[in-house]
């Protein structure tokens, strides 16, 4: 999932983006096994570009995602703040 969202794939998989929402909220990753298992699947992260720079293109395409049946998903700005968090130990450092 966090190599889908480090790519411009973000758009197009928006619900790895809500899953990782999902797991943060029961989940503290190892981030040495997290970075040895992406290693390990010849996976390259990306530089999160999309993810980070694009939010109102991310906000759209997650609105656009709807569940099946009766659910409702959490806001963009709680999810996308949420996973941004969860995912900090991986993102690019900031160059402000």
């Amino acid at each position: 999932m966090t190599s889908v969202i480090s790519s411009e794939k973000v758009f197009r998989r928006i619900k790895d983006l809500i899953d990782l929402y999902y797991i943060a909220q029961v989940y503290s990753p190892d981030w040495h096994k997290v970075f040895q298992t992406i290693k390990d699947s010849e996976r390259v992260l990306g530089s999160f570009d999309d993810f980070l720079n694009k939010p109102d293109e991310l906000r759209h395409a997650y609105n656009k995602f709807r569940f099946d049946g009766d659910v409702s998903k959490p806001a963009f700005e709680d999810t996308y703040q949420t996973v941004k968090k969860y995912i900090e130990k991986v993102l690019p450092l900031s160059k402000d």
